[in-house]
């Protein structure tokens, strides 16, 4: 049992074990426990009952780790061990390589702020683990590509813009063709036309997430990505076309929405990148404000998770997940 009596550490707790977390899962009810806890429960019972509040499940749920509880109850260990914490996600101040620049693409004086003009560029710097998220404003422009490639990408003759080669891009054609470059494409039906656009990696989950930033929703996420080497952000601006895309693509400086501490940073929705707000998990074990989840599933024809995007069946019953709840709360 858990000798620490501090609030955040009580709201960690598995009623099982009554240990702090570890491995969480949540059950359609919204309670959390230790997967091996909760399994053993279910071992040994004829039924599937959550612990805590008895509601019977006809079957047994599939446990996903929660990662929102994995990564709170992480922090907590390092905050309770006096480790220095490390911030979940790096915001970039990207500055531009002209180096990597095509040889018409006009670079700013201070090579970071805006370009314009044709083909591509890469930032200067490129990691290799962690996460990190940049922004860059679109607005105005018919045409441009955004993502991030490796570094040993082509650069030479005709660029195919797939994983494959290298590339995790999503890009605009003809003023509202928005398309995320896998391989087949897919098709972007955006309600609304992105003037920022916010690019967030997680290279050890192998994640490359897209989001209209003003309007707090989600564009595209590659899923499941193998990164062996460096990732740099990537920039295309794209021909002028007579004038017809003379806008610049501008890097503006990333607004935290509340504090950067790395718990708040661990309890934002990648939805809406605020704090999360009556959060609720989805099977896979993924976290949102109701709100946020409910928009994008009203907004699309199927059921996916704006994280990984794993389709679900069957519209998920969103219960507040409780311990998350009672954590951002504290």
């Amino acid at each position: 049992m858990s000798s620490s009596s501090d609030p955040m550490t009580e709201r960690l707790l598995c009623c099982v074990c009554m240990d702090i977390l570890n491995d969480p899962v949540s059950t359609p009810c919204g309670h959390n426990f230790c997967k091996t806890c909760l399994n053993l429960c279910w071992d040994n019972s004829q039924d599937c009952r959550c612990p805590n509040c008895n509601e019977t499940f006809k079957q047994r749920p599939d446990l996903k780790i929660n990662t929102t509880l994995r990564d709170v109850v992480d922090e907590h260990k390092k905050k309770c061990h006096e480790e220095q914490a490390e911030v979940v996600c790096d915001i970039l101040d990207v500055t531009l390589d002209p180096h990597t620049a095509n040889p018409y693409l006009i670079l700013s004086d201070d090579e970071k702020q805006r370009f314009d003009t044709c083909v591509n560029v890469l930032g200067k710097e490129g990691f290799s683990s962690g996460r990190f998220y940049y922004e860059v404003q679109v607005k105005g422009k018919t045409k441009w590509d955004l993502g991030v490639v490796r570094e040993s990408v082509d650069r030479k003759g005709e660029i195919t813009l797939t994983p494959d080669d290298g590339f995790w891009t999503v890009i605009l054609r003809n003023k509202n063709e928005y398309d995320a470059l896998a391989d087949p494409s897919v098709s972007l039906s955006l309600s609304v036309k992105p003037q920022k656009v916010g690019v967030f990696v997680d290279y050890e989950e192998g994640l490359v997430s897209f989001y209209d930033v003003d309007n707090r929703s989600h564009i595209y996420s590659y899923t499941d990505q193998s990164f062996t080497e460096k990732l740099y952000p990537y920039f295309g601006p794209c021909l002028n076309d007579e004038g017809k895309n003379s806008e610049p693509l501008i890097i503006t400086p990333v607004v935290m929405s509340s504090s950067s501490d790395p718990m708040t940073e661990r309890l934002l929705c990648c939805v809406c990148m605020d704090i999360l707000n009556d959060p609720v998990s989805t099977p896979c074990g993924h976290n949102f404000c109701k709100t946020c989840l409910n928009l994008c599933w009203d907004n699309s024809q199927d059921c996916r998770c704006p994280n990984c995007n794993e389709t679900f069946k069957q519209r998920p019953d969103l219960k507040i997940n409780t311990t998350l709840r009672d954590v951002v709360d504290y």
